[in-house]
C-alpha cells in the first residue's frame, strides 16, 4: 500500500479529524477472509508493511458461522504475531474474499464483528469497530450503529 492510499483507506475509516491522525498515525489491519485462510497485513505510518496468513480446517465456506471459536482463535493468533507494543487504537479493515450464496448476511457481519473484536481483546490490542467489505463492497461501516 503506498503512503497515498494508506492516508486515503485510514480517513475513510474514522471519524477522527485529519489533523489528529497526520499526528498519531495508527496502524491499519487489513483482514482478508476466504475459505481455510485468513491473511493479516499490517500498514504502519512508516510504510512498514507485516503480512501474515494461517490455513485453519474450516468445515465451509460460511467459516465465520460454522466454527466461529476456531476463527476466534487463529484471530487471535494472527494479532499475537504483529508487534503489541502500540498504545494508540488500531483501525481494521475486513474484506471477505470467498464468494457466497446469498452474500454476506447480517448474522455473518455480526460475527465477524464479534471474531475481531474477541480476537484483539485476547491479544490485548485496542481496536476500533472493523469496517467490513464483501468481494470489494462496503457492507459495514465500523463508525456508524447501523449495518448497511
Amino acid at each position: 500500500m503506498q503512503k497515498k492510499d494508506y492516508d486515503a483507506r485510514l480517513e475513510a475509516m474514522t471519524d477522527t479529524p485529519s489533523w489528529l491522525l497526520r499526528l498519531v498515525k495508527p496502524d491499519v489491519y487489513h483482514i482478508q477472509l476466504s475459505f481455510n485462510k485468513i491473511t493479516a497485513t499490517l500498514y504502519k505510518k512508516e510504510g512498514i508493511q507485516q503480512t501474515h496468513d494461517t490455513l485453519a480446517d474450516f468445515s465451509n465456506p460460511r467459516l465465520i458461522i460454522a466454527d466461529f471459536e476456531l476463527s476466534v482463535k487463529v484471530m487471535t493468533d494472527l494479532f499475537r504475531k504483529f508487534n503489541k507494543r502500540n498504545r494508540f487504537v488500531n483501525y481494521i479493515f475486513v474484506d471477505v474474499l470467498e464468494e457466497l450464496a446469498g452474500g454476506l448476511t447480517k448474522i455473518e457481519q455480526k460475527a465477524i464483528i464479534e471474531m475481531i473484536m474477541t480476537g484483539a481483546m485476547k491479544a490485548k490490542m485496542q481496536i476500533s469497530p472493523p469496517i467490513i467489505a464483501y468481494q470489494g463492497d462496503i457492507v459495514y461501516q465500523g463508525g456508524s450503529r447501523n449495518m448497511m
